[in-house]
């Protein structure tokens, strides 16, 4: 199969161009957007050609053979189906007695529990049976977002919580264009949501009998809060200072300690995304495998002989990887990194090059085949832009900069060689992320 004379391959030398696969799944991403907005499914597929037919420098029909557009139109179409399939269906009405806004009694297994800033810890419920003033017991739709400020501890999966509220659908703010909550909340198959407040406002209990599989993933839960609670105590305990709450953040995620203003402050600058724990922190943690295999190598240099220094970093970065997403409670940001630090590892074992823009192509597509809806996550949308970015416009910048370097005496050199890409890393992904950030946010910062 080809498009046309492979497109992209006609691109200067330094411009990576896409293998064969990888269009048709720039289609089928086109056609998951579909499900929101055919409209734009459509613009961004004749984008897709568009940008092939640029590349290759031939009008389209030239560009691709009959069976090549056939095979992409056949992946927008898979892409759409596949999404629309996987998209929860929204109830088709609110129960009746929900209008009346009663304070009902819930019981719901938790099913994930994730602490956020101003002490309150996000809860999502399932198979929530509220009990009525009346009496009569009746059975949510789906899942419930319950908001638990200044609880009494951070919930378990598996656990039961009881506890009394009022129950609101899950709509927010009408902005046309912007955030759609109800649909951020329909992806996830949740449809109301309760507040609650005070540690004596909920009790949780151990549920019923579970699975072997259940009582692992309790059991890993329960393990991972007494190592967080170890981390928060050794940093200041309930009541951290300001700095130890952000490193509480960074390393476990619990952004409970944070007050108002630290929030504003790093939203100012242009920090607010290092509270998420994504790509960025396990970044930083695979760095320190990195440093692990130079360590190793200034005691036994002859192992690079058998293993290259950039294998033997894979190797040693995978458990510290693994850890801090486990430690992370896999959050969906931290598990996208997860699959996408992993595919990126085993191209470099393999001695594969290309690793940077091949590897997220491939993790894209593994993502999307477990979760097609996860192409409307923020968090991946940014990640995937910003390396593409990096990819893209970095091969382009560095030449430049070497020649400008070679005049330079040689100690001064390798200094300058590693400010001068560390900004350009951060210029590139800033520069294709400030559409995203100008739509998702309606502003950007100045900081890079």
């Amino acid at each position: 199969m080809q498009y046309g004379a492979s497109p992209l391959r006609s691109a200067p030398e330094s411009f990576p161009g896409l293998l064969v696969w990888q269009p048709p799944l720039l289609a089928a991403m086109a056609g998951i957007v579909a499900v929101v907005d055919p409209l734009l499914a459509v613009g961004l597929f004749a984008a897709l050609c568009a940008c092939c037919a640029a590349a290759s420098s031939r009008p389209i029909p030239q560009v691709f053979s009959p069976l090549a557009l056939l095979v992409l139109l056949t992946a927008f179409a898979v892409g759409w189906g596949y999404a629309a399939w996987r998209l929860p269906a929204l109830p088709e009405a609110d129960p009746a007695w929900l209008a009346e806004r009663p304070r009902v009694h819930l019981r719901g297994v938790v099913d994930t529990a994730e602490p956020r800033q101003g002490d309150k810890v996000r809860v999502l419920l399932a198979d929530v049976r509220c009990t009525l003033p009346d009496g009569l017991e009746e059975v949510l739709p789906g899942r419930l977002v319950w908001t638990w400020q200044h609880p009494a501890r951070i919930p378990l999966p598996g656990e039961v919580a009881t506890f009394t509220a009022v129950i609101k659908p899950t709509r927010g703010f009408v902005n046309p264009g912007l955030w759609n909550s109800r649909f951020y909340w329909q992806r996830r198959g949740v449809y109301h949501r309760a507040w609650t407040r005070g540690e004596g406002a909920a009790e949780l209990s151990t549920g019923l009998a579970q699975s072997a599989l259940g009582a692992l993933h309790t059991m890993s839960a329960n393990l991972r809060e007494g190592v967080r609670r170890n981390i928060r105590d050794a940093l200041g305990g309930e009541a951290p200072q300001q700095g130890a709450a952000l490193l509480v953040a960074m390393l476990t995620g619990d952004r409970s300690g944070l007050d108002h203003q630290t929030r504003q402050l790093m939203t100012g600058a242009s920090l607010a995304h290092v509270l998420a724990l994504s790509g960025l922190h396990l970044g930083m943690v695979a760095g320190l495998g990195w440093l692990l295999a130079c360590a190793v190598g200034r005691v036994r240099p002859d192992v690079f002989l058998r293993l290259p220094k950039s294998r033997l970093a894979v190797l040693l970065a995978a458990p510290l990887v693994a850890g801090y997403v486990w430690l992370g409670g896999a959050s969906p940001s931290l598990a996208r990194a997860g699959v996408m630090f992993a595919v990126w590892g085993c191209l470099l074992l393999l001695g594969r090059g290309r690793v940077l823009l091949d590897g997220l192509f491939l993790a894209l597509a593994v993502i999307l085949a477990v979760d097609p809806l996860a192409l409307f996550e923020l968090g991946l949308q940014f990640s995937a832009l910003a390396v593409a970015g990096i990819a893209l416009l970095v091969p382009l910048a560095r030449p430049p900069l070497e020649a400008a370097l070679d005049r330079l005496p040689r100690r001064l050199r390798g200094v300058l060689r590693f400010a001068g890409l560390t900004l350009m890393v951060s210029v590139a992904a800033n520069l294709v992320l400030l559409p995203l950030a100008l739509n998702a946010f309606g502003g950007v910062s100045p900081h890079l």
